[in-house]
């Protein structure tokens, strides 16, 4: 159903809250990327479409965990600026 307006559906992928996503998300996403059938490689052999939305899944998860990593340091640096100041 998500697909059936292809424009919209590709809009809201280009659009997605990768920086906004609540734990839970990521938990329920983890449980499902730790599979080892959660592959490209694996379901692009079923389809391509299904294969490509693995593959930006599995992207946007490791986007969020760097993204996750370097807010912290970000803070940190502009509060050293503010102090430097």
């Amino acid at each position: 159903r998500a697909m059936i307006r292809i424009d919209v559906f590709l809009d809201s992928l280009k659009n997605f809250d990768k920086d906004g996503m609540p734990p839970q998300t990521m938990d329920q996403l983890n449980a499902i990327i730790t599979s080892p059938t959660f592959r490209s490689e694996i379901i692009v052999t079923k389809s391509m479409a299904a294969g490509g939305m693995c593959e930006w899944v599995l992207n946007i998860v490791e986007y969020h965990k760097i993204y996750c990593f370097i807010v912290p340091k970000r803070k940190a640096l502009a509060d050293a600026q503010k102090k430097l100041e």
